[in-house]
């Protein structure tokens, strides 16, 4: 093998290494105050990309808000950091602190998801109501600083 043919191996090997990487990882800054005291304004998080069906209840999630328009891309301004509370088919959370605008014995519908913020002035489903399941980006793994 010549020394160009090793080469154009290797940048075929790291660039396949990068999409794995892009497909599977993102870095998303927070913008607002709604996961005080968890996460501030201008923290970045690493987050592994997921499905609905790799999502436990407790786990912060990146979703965007409103109605889907397709696969979610990381230019969206619209990203949200919340902990998510109900999956689809659990009940819809019932307490003093924390009601979405459902019936007492509600289940939470396919493809929607139930999300809190950690700072109770934040914006969640309380006042959005369901987050479609869809508009997931994935799950927070780690605090960048």
């Amino acid at each position: 093998m010549t020394i160009a043919a090793v080469v154009l191996v290797l940048v075929l090997l790291v660039g396949a290494g990068v999409g794995v990487v892009r497909r599977t990882l993102a870095v998303v800054t927070v913008t607002g105050v709604s996961m005080e005291p968890t996460y501030h304004r201008g923290d970045r998080l690493l987050v592994r990309r997921a499905g609905v069906g790799a999502l436990r209840v407790g786990q912060v999630i990146v979703v965007a808000a409103g109605r889907p328009v397709g696969p979610p891309a990381l230019d969206n301004p619209l990203w949200m950091v919340k902990r998510l509370v109900a999956l689809p088919g659990d009940p819809v959370p019932r307490s003093d602190t924390f009601r979405v605008h459902a019936s007492a014995d509600d289940v939470t519908p396919p493809d929607c998801l139930v999300v809190a913020a950690d700072n109770p002035a934040g914006v969640d489903s309380r006042q959005l109501g369901y987050f479609a399941g869809r508009n997931v980006l994935g799950v927070v793994v780690r605090h960048l600083g």
